[in-house]
């Protein structure tokens, strides 16, 4: 099952990809044109100048620009937990394609979030669904890396940890999907 659902995963992002592949950026005349991107910096939060100082140093123009929003820590000087319209434009009016590394994180004893079962029984609905409506409104494509490096035990939200399983993992994934 857990393969099958990462198969059918792998089709879906590679459909995205195909329709998600606006011409952003001017094409080279080569036919094995890719795009590829970077996540740059030491902060969460996107920095454009780093960005474009990797992309001087490296002497290419990304196409895709990551930086990682974690919904359930607290906006601080290395988190913007909300859809961040801001940091999407400045990707957008550079050509660039954003992509979010996006994921919960345990950590704020305020917080209800408690583990992948938290997302399954519908307690991050509410912000799930705000962050859908100002996806929605924003109305541009981009990519999201929803729980990205889902086979770790480092974090506290994927997998096998803290009490996680394959299992959950899949079942809050079809959860946030039926919330978009």
């Amino acid at each position: 099952m857990l393969r099958r659902t990462l198969a059918l995963s792998l089709v879906v992002v590679l459909a995205c990809s195909l329709f998600f592949a606006v011409d952003i950026k001017p094409a080279s005349a080569s036919a094995n044109q890719i795009y590829w991107g970077a996540w740059v910096g030491s902060s969460h939060i996107g920095n454009y100048n780093i960005l474009q100082t990797f992309e001087s140093t490296v002497g290419k123009d990304v196409s895709i620009w990551d930086w990682i929003q974690l919904w359930n820590r607290p906006q601080d000087s290395d988190n913007i937990p909300t859809f961040d319209t801001a940091q999407m434009n400045e990707a957008r009016n550079a050509g660039i394609i954003p992509m979010v590394s996006w994921a919960p994180e345990l950590g704020d004893p305020n917080d209800a979030f408690t583990g992948l079962q938290s997302i399954v029984n519908g307690a991050e609905d509410s912000y799930l669904t705000a962050w859908g409506q100002a996806s929605a409104a924003w109305g541009h494509p981009y990519f999201i890396r929803l729980m990205w490096e889902f086979t770790g035990s480092w974090s506290d939200c994927y997998p096998f940890a803290n009490g996680n399983t394959a299992l959950l993992f899949v079942q809050a994934w079809q959860h946030i999907g039926k919330r978009g």
